[in-house]
């Protein structure tokens, strides 16, 4: 992770800090309209009386709106969280668009500095490599570690978020909060191993389609010779084992990727049962804004689950992408050095 964030920051031709700001200001825009959520909640449980005494958030919002002159009315306050969710949907897909198409230039920088550094290399560093490594590198593990931007740009996304979120659950009801924390602690650790086994299944996929692809232009390149000595049978079996080895790890990947998404999605039925019911039994919560707090405690799980789900899927990114770099910082380390006649 520490990997992709570093391509996300780092990136050349790139604008991480426009993105973090852009996606900072949605996140705040959510946050308006679901704070605006509660008092909204209030007045219809109250019959749409007015004068109902806010308290904590509820109160809040009512000063934001004394600042800005407005009365906090039900149909303002539906407006405002219209108005903010649909500011939010806008701000998020162009900042999320930008990473989309940052992304593609990335894999072309990449591509081009992998090019530049094995050009730049000296022949010792050439001959010692297959031509098959060289092939694998520029075509599938640089369209693989190009994603790695989208993934961190989403993943900040969620984090910023997540911030979000829990800061309005702590300003509304810290015990409603502290539940959220705790459940999100819990499915983070009971789920964990998956992304460590998704980690281990990315860099086996990544490993097994440079060997596969390493065997198959050699065997290309000298096919003539093996076919006149019918001596290709062996390496078809090495390539048979090689791709049975690749189906393991892809297999693992996707069982860890279906265990996570399912496992996620079962403790968090079981997580906002029972902190439902401790907050209205034990807790005392009001029901108006139990509903509110629902629907936030909600969101923050399902942000922890979404968090970790773009995790194991940037923990198999990273495998391609440390591969790629692993051979340009190589052929960049054996840079012919041309003193010129």
């Amino acid at each position: 992770m520490k990997q992709i964030f570093s391509l996300f920051f780092r990136a050349e031709g790139t604008r991480p800090w426009l993105v973090l700001a852009s996606l900072l200001l949605a996140a705040l825009c959510e946050g308006i309209g679901l704070s605006s959520l509660l008092p909204a909640v209030t007045l219809i449980s109250s019959g749409g009386a007015a004068n109902t005494p806010q308290a904590g958030l509820g109160a809040a919002v009512d000063r934001g709106f004394a600042a800005v002159g407005l009365a906090p009315t039900l149909g303002n306050l539906i407006l405002v969280i219209i108005g903010a969710l649909v500011l939010k949907a806008v701000i998020s897909f162009a900042a999320l668009s930008y990473a989309g198409v940052t992304a593609s230039r990335v894999s072309v920088l990449l591509r081009k500095r992998l090019l530049n550094a094995v050009f730049g290399a000296t022949w010792t560093f050439y001959s010692s490599q297959h031509a098959g490594s060289f092939a694998n590198a520029v075509s599938n593990d640089a369209t693989r570690a190009s994603e790695a931007y989208s993934v961190a740009a989403q993943f900040v996304a969620l984090a910023v978020q997540a911030v979000i979120y829990s800061a309005i659950a702590i300003f509304m009801d810290w015990r409603l909060a502290l539940l959220g924390f705790v459940m999100g602690a819990v499915m983070t650790l009971l789920l964990n191993f998956l992304i460590r086994r998704s980690k281990r299944a990315g860099y086996k996929q990544t490993d097994r389609t440079r060997q596969l692809t390493v065997a198959v232009v050699d065997l290309l390149a000298n096919i003539k010779p093996l076919k006149t000595m019918h001596r290709y049978g062996p390496l078809q079996a090495s390539l048979q084992d090689t791709m049975r080895q690749l189906q393991k790890s892809l297999n693992t990947r996707e069982i860890a990727r279906q265990g996570l998404s399912q496992g996620g999605d079962a403790i968090m039925a079981v997580s906002v049962g029972c902190v439902v019911y401790l907050a209205y039994v034990y807790l005392e919560i009001p029901l108006a804004q139990l509903l509110v707090g629902g629907v936030i405690f909600l969101k923050v799980v399902q942000n922890v689950a979404r968090l970790q789900r773009m995790l194991q899927q940037s923990v198999q990114i990273e495998s391609a992408y440390g591969r790629l770099m692993e051979m340009i910082l190589s052929a960049e380390a054996n840079r012919e050095v041309r003193n010129g006649a």
